[in-house]
């Protein structure tokens, strides 16, 4: 089977690449830049391009000009690729420009997987017109698609503004790579960031933007310090952090203003494979994001037998984190705190056993051997 995979390099597509590799499939990967070199005959990078002159374009025509054209030369230029290698399967991840403008070509099987903010976004105040009307033509075309939660089911429908075919494959992990033990590594991570070693370790895991709120987890990690007197450390790891970005000095300033200034650390970006390391780590691990689709943060710390504390979102809803998870709910920080200064107080057995117990349901539902077998079988179904 030859797939045309196009997608962000980022660590979920280039998952999906390799199990592809692995089980002899011929992978034609699109991206920016080859995470892949020398893997092997079955395997080809294409870089993707931006339009000669679209800066031009926008600088000197009207927008809805501007806009045919780079969107005329974008549809020739997938156009090409689509026929060049004549895939079996199209595979987008992101519904974005490249969704679209393959969606546009017709090529068929259309296969696109949701990601969460690339479909939510769409249901803010802010939503910007354009980027909207390209998720709906692409998802209106699609020949399946590909979610982790029924709420993205609901949302991918009402969006297309149709009925549209979805499947939940899970992004699984490797749970023989993430479990508990790392010990060592922790240990390691405490004497970097220097924190004491009877500390209670809070970490804020998601990516380091507004969306994930962590200035609300700051807030309530101050208000839990005044029941746990000061014996936690809370860290922000800083994944996917622009520079340029004022959040980091804001949190910084909040933390002073609360008085805890002295209890935060600061993580920089982890590489995918040392993540195990990071839960290890962490005693406590906060999501607290204002929209999401199913992070696969909850299935790593659920394998790493962590707790965690979360918002209930619509995206969780029927999900083991339910189950195993302390959920709160969205906007409430005196919730939040309770819940977090309950959690670093809790050791019991009973606490051990369930945490057991979460990290078996992963190992059952959501290893990376049966979401690679899943996402091949829904390739043979789009076929047949």
């Amino acid at each position: 089977m030859k797939i045309l995979m196009v997608g962000p390099d980022e660590v979920h597509t280039n998952r999906q690449v390799e199990w592809l590799l692995q089980r002899d499939c011929e992978v034609v990967f699109v991206t920016y830049q080859d995470p892949f070199p020398g893997a092997g005959r079955n395997y080809q990078f294409i870089r993707q391009r931006f339009v000669r002159g679209a800066k031009l374009y926008r600088k000197v025509l009207p927008p809805r000009w501007a806009d045919h054209l780079i969107d005329a030369a974008f549809v020739a230029q997938y156009r090409w690729l689509w026929r060049r290698t004549s895939p079996d399967i199209v595979h987008v991840n992101w519904i974005g420009e490249s969704a679209y403008y393959l969606a546009r070509t017709g090529a068929k099987p259309l296969v696109l997987t949701v990601w969460g903010t690339d479909v939510n976004r769409h249901f803010s105040d802010k939503c910007d017109t354009r980027s909207r009307m390209m998720a709906t033509a692409s998802l209106a075309r699609a020949s399946r698609i590909i979610v982790d939660s029924v709420d993205m089911t609901e949302k991918c429908t009402r969006l297309a503004g149709r009925p549209v075919q979805c499947e939940i494959v899970p992004l699984g992990i490797d749970t023989d790579k993430f479990c508990p033990g790392y010990r060592e590594a922790a240990s390691g991570w405490r004497k970097k960031l220097q924190i004491p070693d009877s500390a209670k370790v809070v970490v804020s895991i998601r990516a380091f933007t507004r969306l994930y709120s962590h200035d609300l987890i700051l807030k309530a990690f101050g208000l839990a310090q005044r029941k746990l007197a000061g014996g936690s450390i809370l860290v922000f790891r800083l994944y996917y952090h622009d520079p340029s970005d004022s959040y980091q000095q804001e949190i910084i300033k909040q933390a002073e203003s609360f008085g805890v200034a002295r209890f935060i650390r600061w993580m920089p970006a982890v590489p995918y494979e040392r993540m195990p390391e990071v839960y290890a780590l962490s005693d406590l691990l906060v999501n607290y994001p204002t929209m999401d689709a199913f992070p696969v943060s909850f299935i790593e710390a659920a394998a790493c037998e962590r707790a965690v504390v979360s918002c209930a979102l619509p995206a969780y809803h029927g999900t083991f984190a339910e189950n195993f998870f302390h959920m709160v709910p969205p906007g409430d920080e005196e919730r939040l705190a309770e819940a977090m200064a309950d959690e670093l107080q809790i050791e019991s057995p009973e606490r051990s056993s369930k945490l057991a117990r979460a990290r078996r349901v992963v190992q059952r539902d959501y290893d990376e051997t049966g979401s690679a077998s899943k996402l091949l079988n829904l390739y043979q179904r789009v076929l047949n």
